[in-house]
């Protein structure tokens, strides 16, 4: 699996295979309305068009005030749900998954309030929906 560092203005999803970026596939945003602020959910879907397993990394920002309550990915016919664990502990089990060729994905907080969801193993002709779901406030 090859790797590539990615620029610190990128937002939206990108490879760890160079400059090469997932085709974006389908969108879509929920919402409502839950006491004195929002909850959204942002569905993107992506296919790995690349001829090997890639890494790829979906960047985003989060508004200030806001929470992610629930990380879910699509991949294939698996659906992996994210469970809250220790920053060291988290990566430790991402790292191990992908040494026995499984697909796991890693969920970082970085610059503030830019969040990176790295997903490994991801296979030629693939697709992948990344779903999150968060709590903002509104501002009065």
């Amino acid at each position: 699996m090859a790797t590539h560092t990615l620029p610190n203005n990128t937002t939206g999803i990108s490879l760890r295979a160079g400059d090469t970026e997932l085709p974006l596939e389908k969108v879509a945003v929920k919402g409502h309305i839950d006491g004195v602020g929002v909850v959204w959910t942002v569905d993107q879907t992506f296919v790995n068009t690349l001829a090997e397993a890639i890494e790829a990394v979906y960047t985003f920002p989060l508004p200030n005030g806001g929470a992610v309550t629930s990380l879910t990915l699509r991949i294939g016919d698996r659906t992996v749900v994210a469970d809250i664990k220790e920053r060291g502990q988290a990566r430790v089990e991402y790292e191990e998954a992908l040494a026995k060729g499984q697909t796991a994905a890693l969920m970082e907080q970085h610059r503030g309030e830019i969040f990176e969801i790295a997903v490994g193993n991801i296979h030629p002709g693939e697709s992948i929906t990344v779903e999150i779901t968060v709590h903002d406030t509104v501002d009065r």
